[in-house]
């Protein structure tokens, strides 16, 4: 189905339904003052599509030198929980040193918001080499994309996606 050959993403999988809801954290609402976030729901076969194109792309990501090495995301045996860990056994063992530790943590998920379709599949091309069918397909599945906000039972009318990619 990730048929890079064909270099086209369905456009009939391009529709993504914005449903609002408030976050749920303590801390959350007392230091962004309940800010809403929108989970994005795309079709069960969009969701497919695009993991036997990230199982495809995978490999070439890994090899490269720009892919850090401690990056959890999107890599096997890696997770939140895994990234957590390596982070705490840095403290710790800065602590039994009896060094200084001092963390800085930056929320910065939003800025995937505003990144230019444009501007990532040029750094796509450039910096991760990725060229031919396969960023024609990546191109597909970015481009002429469409998003509509529900609630309840009402809709809005569907409007352009020029910036951020689905999730």
């Amino acid at each position: 189905m990730a048929n890079f050959h064909s270099h086209r993403f369905p456009g009939t999988l391009k529709t993504a339904q914005v449903l609002p809801c408030r976050r749920s954290h303590a801390w959350t609402r007392m230091i962004l003052l309940a800010i809403d976030q929108y989970p994005i729901n795309l079709s069960t076969i969009s969701k497919i599509l695009e993991r036997l194109a990230l199982n495809s792309l995978r490999p070439q990501m890994l090899g490269l030198p720009l892919y850090c090495k401690l990056q959890s995301a999107y890599r096997r045996g890696h997770s939140t929980e895994t990234a957590l860990l390596h982070i705490l056994n840095g403290v710790y063992s800065a602590l039994d040193s009896k060094r200084a530790a001092l963390l800085v943590v930056l929320d910065i998920s939003a800025a995937f918001n505003t990144i230019s379709h444009s501007l990532l599949l040029c750094c796509l091309e450039s910096d991760y080499g990725v060229r031919s069918n396969v960023l024609k397909w990546i191109q597909s599945y970015v481009m002429e994309r469409i998003q509509f906000v529900k609630l309840g039972r009402h809709t809005s009318a569907t409007s352009p996606c020029t910036a951020s990619f689905p999730l």
